[in-house]
C-alpha cells in the first residue's frame, strides 16, 4: 500500500492539504482552539466530522504516531492505495472519536457537503468551486430530445446542487458553472425542474437591466463597465501593458503600445460578434509581446 504523504497527487493537494496548511503558524492554544471549533459544529456529517478531528488531533496537532497519521489521511482523502479498517483502527486507537467516516457510494452527497463546508468550519474565509461545463454541453448534450440517461443525470446532479445551495447546506461555499446560453435551453427542454430553478425573474422595470446577483447571469454582467464600452478595453490594455512592462517592455515602446491598443479597444467595442474579449486579448498580448526585449540567461533585458 502506498501511503498517502507519498502519493504524487494527494501530498500536495486535497482535504488533508488544506486542514495542514490552516494549522501552519498556530501555536497550541491556536490549534486547540480550531479542533475546538470543529467538534462543536452540527452541520458537518457526524462520521467526517469526527475523522476530521482525529485528523487534527493525531496527525496535524500531534504528529507523534506516523502510521496511525497515514490512516486517518488516507480515511479523509480518500486515498485509492491506502486501504482502512475502521474495526482494526477502533481496537488499535481506542481513543479516536465515533464513529469515524469512510467515503462509500451511499455517503458520497453528504461527504460530498461535508467536504465543501469544511474550509470555513476549521477558520478560511469560504471556498469557491469552478465548474466549467462550456465544451460538455455542446459535444455531450445533443441532439436535445435524445439525451442519454447518464446526461439526463448530469442535468439532475446541477438541480440537486442548486436546491442544497438554496437550504444552506454548503455554507461558506460558492458554485458556479460555466456554460453556454444553449445550456439554459437543453434545461428548458429535458429537466423542467432545474429549468424552474434558474430561470430568471422577469420585471418589465428591469428589462434589459444586468443583474449579476441572479442565479444566472452572462458574463458580460459581471464587469462594469461591459464589453461594449471602449472603457473595458482601455482597462485590460493597462493590465495587458502592465505584464509586458514586468517581462522587460521598454516604457517608451508601452506609450506606442498603448496608443494602438486604444484605437483597437473602441474597435472591439463595436463589435457583435462572440468571443471579441478574447481576440482583444490575443491580438493586444500579441502586440505587447512584439515589443518585448529578449532577455539573457540571468533575465535581464539584452
Amino acid at each position: 500500500m502506498t501511503p498517502p504523504g507519498t502519493h504524487r497527487f494527494f501530498a500536495t493537494t486535497g482535504i488533508t492539504r488544506t486542514i495542514e496548511a490552516r494549522f501552519a503558524g498556530l501555536d497550541v492554544t491556536e490549534q486547540r482552539a480550531v479542533i475546538a471549533d470543529l467538534k462543536a459544529d452540527r452541520a458537518l456529517s457526524p462520521d467526517f466530522r469526527n475523522l476530521a478531528v482525529a485528523y487534527c488531533t493525531e496527525a496535524v496537532a500531534g504528529g507523534g504516531d506516523e502510521d496511525l497519521a497515514d490512516r486517518l489521511e488516507a480515511l479523509l482523502a480518500s486515498t485509492p492505495t491506502f486501504r482502512v479498517t475502521l474495526g482494526a483502527l477502533y481496537r488499535e486507537h481506542p481513543q479516536l472519536p465515533r464513529p469515524l467516516g469512510k467515503l462509500a457510494r451511499r455517503n458520497a452527497a453528504v461527504w460530498l457537503r461535508s467536504v465543501l463546508s469544511l474550509p470555513q468550519v476549521v477558520g478560511y474565509n469560504g471556498l469557491v468551486v469552478l465548474f466549467d461545463e462550456t465544451e460538455a454541453a455542446l459535444r455531450s448534450l445533443r441532439p436535445w430530445s435524445s439525451l442519454s440517461r447518464r446526461q439526463q443525470a448530469h442535468l439532475a446532479h446541477i438541480r440537486t446542487f442548486v436546491d442544497h445551495m438554496a437550504t444552506g447546506a454548503f455554507r461558506g461555499c460558492a458554485i458556479y458553472y460555466a456554460v453556454t446560453e444553449e445550456f439554459i435551453d437543453i434545461a428548458d427542454r429535458n429537466l423542467g425542474a432545474l429549468s424552474q430553478r434558474i430561470e430568471r425573474v422577469r420585471l418589465p422595470e428591469l428589462d434589459g437591466a444586468s443583474n449579476p446577483r441572479a442565479v444566472w447571469v452572462n458574463i458580460d454582467e459581471l464587469t462594469d463597465p461591459g464589453p461594449q464600452d471602449p472603457r473595458f478595453f482601455a482597462d485590460l490594455s493597462d493590465r495587458i501593458i502592465d505584464i509586458g512592462l514586468a517581462a522587460g517592455l521598454h516604457p517608451s515602446d508601452a506609450e506606442r503600445a498603448a496608443h494602438s491598443l486604444k484605437e483597437i479597444g473602441n474597435r472591439y467595442a463595436n463589435f457583435i460578434t462572440e468571443g471579441r474579449v478574447r481576440e482583444f486579448v490575443k491580438e493586444a498580448a500579441g502586440l505587447v509581446a512584439q515589443n518585448v526585449a529578449p532577455a539573457d540567461t540571468q533575465g535581464r533585458p539584452i
